[in-house]
């Protein structure tokens, strides 16, 4: 009987370890994803400046 309640409790610890790991890794993958969500949001606020520079571009370039 001890050995089996040493095992059980051998066992809690792991999977108390275990869930610890994964909320440490949910929370990392919850920062991820906001960080790629910042970093997308900026890429498009540039790709959308780059866009506007390269109309101006060609406007000054077209003869008129």
């Amino acid at each position: 009987a001890k050995a089996n309640q040493a095992e059980v409790e051998r066992v809690a610890d792991s999977v108390n370890r275990m869930n610890l790991t994964l909320a440490k890794l949910e929370k990392r993958v919850v920062g991820n994803e906001e960080w790629v969500g910042s970093v997308n949001a900026f890429r498009k606020q540039v790709n959308t400046s780059i866009s506007e520079l390269q109309a101006q571009v060609r406007a000054l370039q077209s003869p008129q």
